[in-house]
C-alpha cells in the first residue's frame, strides 16, 4: 500500500507536465514499481524525467545526464542493476550535495551515499552496496524532488 502510495503521489505532483506529454510514462512508472530490482536505466530515465519533464531513449538521457555533471563519460549498461550508492552519487552530483566534507574529498558513492543519509534522502540503515527496488527508486525520486523542488 505505500508503494501506491508514493507511486500516485510522484505521478500526480512531480511529473504532471511530463505525462501530459508523454502518456507512456505512467505505465513506466508503474512498471518500476512492480521491479524487485530496479535497473540503471531506469534511474536514468526516471531523473531524466524529473530534471528535463521529458526522456528520449536510453543514450540520449544518459548524454543529458553528462551535460547536467550527473554522470561520467563511460560505457553504462542500461540493465545493470542500480545501487543505493550509485543513485546517490547521481543525487549529489546533480544537486552539489556538500554536507560531507568526505564527500567533498573524494566524490565516491560511499560518501555520496552518506551525504544523501544525512539530508534525509536514503535510510541510514542501508549501505551504498544494496540494490534499490523499483518502490524504492520511486520513494527516493519522490524525497528529491520534494527536497529540491523537481525541476530547475
Amino acid at each position: 500500500m505505500k508503494k501506491i502510495g508514493f507511486l500516485i503521489l510522484f505521478m500526480f505532483f512531480i511529473l504532471s507536465s511530463a505525462f501530459s506529454q508523454a502518456p507512456g510514462n505512467i505505465t513506466f512508472i508503474h512498471e518500476i514499481t512492480n521491479k524487485d530490482i530496479a535497473t540503471f536505466g531506469d534511474a536514468v530515465k526516471i531523473f531524466t524525467l524529473i530534471v528535463n519533464n521529458k526522456s528520449e531513449s536510453f543514450n540520449k538521457d544518459v548524454e543529458f545526464l553528462i551535460g547536467k555533471g550527473m554522470l561520467e563519460e563511460v560505457e553504462y549498461n542500461k540493465d545493470a542493476p542500480i545501487r543505493k550508492g550509485e543513485l546517490s552519487l547521481m543525487i549529489a552530483k546533480y544537486f552539489d550535495l556538500g554536507d560531507s566534507l568526505m564527500y567533498m574529498i573524494f566524490k565516491t558513492p560511499r560518501y555520496a551515499f552518506r551525504t544523501c543519509v544525512a539530508n534525509g534522502i536514503m535510510n541510514f540503515q542501508a549501505s551504498e552496496w544494496d540494490y534499490i527496488d523499483g518502490g524504492e527508486l520511486i520513494e527516493i525520486m519522490y524525497k528529491v524532488s520534494k527536497l529540491f523542488g523537481g525541476e530547475e
